[in-house]
């Protein structure tokens, strides 16, 4: 055994039984990447990181563990004929999800070309999150590219909960080995789920200008990008160009928690937390007023006195052994929205390793199921920043989101005094 679930990743595990929320990340690579290189790669980072090397498994009281296994994480090999070929394998793979009994909780997918490749990363949400998936990345990308440097090992780490000063959860891992239960809840898809992934990218000068431009008005980029998809999302909702009655939004905005768990660097897990803030949008609302909205209210959320609140009620939600119906329930009620934002700032990997130049990552990409589900998963590689818009084509068309992305690059262009336009 490896150890029990900790409070969020449990609520999480119970609501995946029929909500998957596995995520991908891809990236564009210039460099010959072979395939062979590439499973050595896996196997040393697997040897990194303890979560790749597990799979979920029930005690006689239904109590979900995480468990060693030796399986090795499976490459999927695709020829690469095209630039846009990666997106339709990132759908592929955001609508199959894993089998949480079956290790490991991770896949891989290379589009080999002979001078480019596409690279997709696919996990399941319980053992990881955004950022943990970046550092995945790069552990890759070195053991491939620079084999002289060795990948040091990572220790194994208890659920984050039990890292969070001050702060003493009731549900401990058990000290005997526990025997194994035998049934198990299939996860399924949402019946009206057809996910489809829109991409776009702004050029060096585009980027540079919108953070100068976000650091002059007092806001971040990720409040100033919150906001375009809320105005956006307000004057696509009454199919006109001028808003002309006020309506309220809301935002889901995921928080990184590595810099409160001061045991946590660069990890492979679940250390993540989530904010929803939510504005009225009326029609004299500017970008920029609506960006410091969302601002100071993420700001309250992350100060050091309530970055952690939620979780005695996590656990006082856990303590009543709620039904799986229960948990999507609460979920889906707390966490709504309008738009997801997963925004993951600047990556502090580096580019290149050996050969191998990483030229583009797009991600997160994956769903909520949540209704009115939009995932927005933003990166900025260098200079360059990175969109990807997950939504499913049974509920808006790809005519109408590559509108919706127009209107957000025009709500921040305005502001730039330059043309932001679409590349793939």
């Amino acid at each position: 055994m490896y150890r029990q679930l900790g409070t969020e990743e449990r609520i999480f595990w119970s609501y995946e039984q029929v909500r998957p929320m596995h995520f991908t990340l891809a990236a564009n690579i210039i460099g010959t990447l072979p395939v062979d290189r590439l499973q050595q790669a896996l196997t040393q980072v697997q040897q990194r990181h303890p979560l790749l090397n597990v799979r979920i498994v029930l005690d006689q009281s239904g109590t979900p563990w995480f468990m060693r296994d030796s399986a090795k994480i499976p490459v999927r090999l695709v020829k690469r004929h095209s630039q846009q070929q990666w997106q339709q394998e990132v759908e592929q793979e955001i609508a199959n999800p894993f089998d949480w009994d079956q290790a490991p909780l991770v896949r891989v997918v290379l589009l080999q070309g002979n001078d480019v490749s596409d690279l997709i990363i696919t996990c399941e949400h319980i053992i990881t999150d955004g950022m943990s998936s970046v550092f995945l990345l790069r552990d890759i990308l070195q053991a491939v590219g620079l084999p002289d440097r060795p990948l040091s090992v990572l220790p194994e780490q208890p659920p984050y909960e039990q890292l969070v000063p001050q702060f003493e959860p009731k549900v401990q891992a058990l000290s005997f080995e526990p025997s194994l239960a035998t049934t198990k809840i299939k996860p399924t898809l949402a019946e009206k789920f057809c996910p489809r992934l829109h991409t776009w990218s702004l050029s060096a000068a585009e980027t540079i200008s919108l953070v100068h431009r976000c650091q002059q008005a007092q806001t971040t980029v990720h409040a100033a990008i919150c906001a375009a998809f809320l105005l956006a999302s307000a004057h696509q909702r009454t199919h006109k160009n001028d808003l002309e009655e006020s309506t309220t939004l809301k935002c889901f905005s995921p928080i990184d928690l590595r810099r409160f768990l001061p045991a946590i660097e660069e990890e492979f897990g679940f250390y993540f937390t989530a904010y929803v803030t939510t504005d009225t949008i009326t029609p004299d609302l500017s970008l920029w007023e609506l960006a410091h909205s969302i601002k100071a209210q993420l700001n309250q959320k992350i100060a050091p006195e309530q970055i952690f609140a939620h979780l005695p009620h996590s656990e006082a939600f856990l303590s009543t052994l709620p039904s799986i119906d229960e948990v999507v329930d609460m979920v889906q009620t707390v966490n709504g929205y309008d738009v997801l934002v997963s925004n993951l700032g600047r990556l502090t990997i580096p580019q290149q390793y050996g050969e191998l130049q990483l030229a583009a990552v797009y991600g997160p990409s994956g769903t909520t199921h949540i209704d009115c589900d939009r995932m927005v998963g933003v990166t900025t590689l260098g200079d360059q920043m990175f969109f990807s818009l997950v939504y499913s084509e049974l509920e808006i068309s790809p005519a109408q989101i590559k509108q919706l992305q127009q209107n957000v690059m025009q709500f921040l262009g305005e502001k730039l005094c330059i043309h932001l336009v679409q590349r793939p």
